[in-house]
């Protein structure tokens, strides 16, 4: 069971759809540049609370994800929401 990101302590609103393969419109940031194979690794500069490489795990667009967050607060969050979402073997963050 996935469970939702945090941002200071409430659940966020919007959530990444999982099923229904929903894999083509995930990350429209990417502007469809995005290969998705699910092999190889996203590195999230500016992470937040990782939505972004947390969905693209969680779909296996990617194995592997490097995250970086320097604000202390959303770095706890990060953390958390990658412990939530057991994906600590397939995660760095970093401060």
């Amino acid at each position: 069971m996935r469970r939702p990101c945090h941002w200071q302590g409430s659940v966020l609103q919007s959530r990444v759809r999982i099923g229904s393969d929903s894999r083509s419109n995930c990350c429209p940031e990417t502007g469809g540049k995005f290969p998705g194979d699910g092999k190889g690794t996203i590195i999230d500069i500016g992470a937040n609370i990782g939505p972004i490489a947390i969905a693209m795990l969680q779909l296996e667009l990617v194995d592997k994800a490097i995250m970086i967050e320097p604000d202390p607060r959303n770095f706890a969050l990060l953390q958390r929401n990658v412990d939530q979402n057991q994906l600590t073997d397939k995660v760095i963050c970093l401060p």
